[in-house]
């Protein structure tokens, strides 16, 4: 009977200690498992977050890009709309001055239109008085020559009177 119970003893012992290694291995699987599968989240969880950071300052390196091109664009849009102002004033101070030159030349013909029908007028009269040169006819030669001067006048030219 001892040898029975020593095998009993024995397979007792053999349950025990194969539960104590199997409850051991499990221990230490679930253990390296578990370290093994934090190390792996750590890293990819590290990984995600060095990804994200690198697009958030990918996102502010092109935020600020995007920010700096449109401020330059209003500056260059209010630059444009003042030089356009500036254009407009130019092309209407140049308008206004062309109409007033326009004015002057107009003025400026009339009076010389004026000028030869004066000039033909006084040289007919001299013409005439030629004729009839005589001392009255001196007289009426020089008041020709200054109904002449009193023309030349109103047009804002001199007579030359000749020495």
């Amino acid at each position: 009977m001892n040898f029975s119970q020593n095998n009993q003893n024995f397979q007792e012992l053999d349950k025990i200690l194969r539960q104590s290694i199997n409850d051991t291995l499990q221990k230490f699987l679930d253990e390296n498992l578990k370290n093994h599968i934090e190390t792996s989240v750590k890293e990819f969880l590290n990984k995600y977050v060095d990804e994200q950071k690198k697009i958030q300052r990918l996102y502010y390196t092109k935020t600020n890009a995007i920010i700096d091109n449109t401020t330059a664009s209003q500056e260059l849009y209010h630059k444009l709309e003042q030089t356009l102002e500036e254009l407009d004033s130019l092309k209407n101070s140049v308008e206004n001055m062309l109409m007033e030159q326009r004015q002057k030349n107009g003025e400026l013909q009339r009076k010389i239109n004026c000028w030869e029908q004066s000039a033909i007028d006084f040289f007919r009269l001299l013409e005439r008085a030629v004729d009839y040169e005589t001392d009255e006819r001196r007289l009426l030669i020089n008041r020709i020559l200054y109904g002449f001067n009193d023309l030349v006048n109103n047009l804002g030219i001199e007579r030359i009177i000749p020495q």
